[in-house]
């Protein structure tokens, strides 16, 4: 890049055409080897540009295959917690039914003790259940993380 004087206006606009710059009075002349390398550098930037769109897109879709996976499991989760929550009010129930009818200490101790044996297995199967849907979202997340490898670029 070359610089000269010229004595025109101070004021004139910045103009670009060809391989000379004008703004006031110093002229800027380019020599060729900077416009192949604007050239080239453009080129560069429109593949980097795109490549970065393409990363975007896909962690995009990524995003939203997880959110998709990871709300599906919610959901299950969440109406297990239902139906144990109305097992529960049902056993508590048939308690309480139990203790009303009961005639005798007996009958009392013998109505908790099933009830304490039902509790015991429900908190069983809640602990299983509760195991089962955490093992589910381990899993999927390992899945998603290590899927999501392969949208990155390589570099190469």
């Amino acid at each position: 890049m070359t610089r000269g004087y010229d004595p025109g206006n101070f004021f004139d606009t910045l103009t670009a055409g060809g391989l000379e710059q004008r703004w006031g009075f110093l002229v800027i002349k380019r020599s060729q080897a900077m416009s192949d390398f604007e050239t080239d550098l453009k080129k560069v930037t429109k593949a980097v540009e795109k490549q970065i769109a393409d990363t975007q897109k896909k962690v995009g879709d990524v995003t939203l295959q997880a959110q998709d996976e990871f709300t599906k499991i919610v959901q299950e989760m969440s109406q297990t917690v239902m139906s144990r929550a109305r097992a529960e009010i049902e056993l508590c129930a048939k308690l309480t039914t139990r203790l009303s009818e009961a005639r005798s200490f007996p009958d009392v101790v013998s109505a908790y003790q099933e009830w304490f044996n039902k509790v015991m297995v429900a908190r069983s199967e809640d602990t299983r259940q509760f195991m089962t849907n955490w093992q589910k979202l381990m899993t999927e997340g390992t899945r998603l993380l290590s899927n999501s490898g392969s949208i990155w670029p390589t570099g190469r």
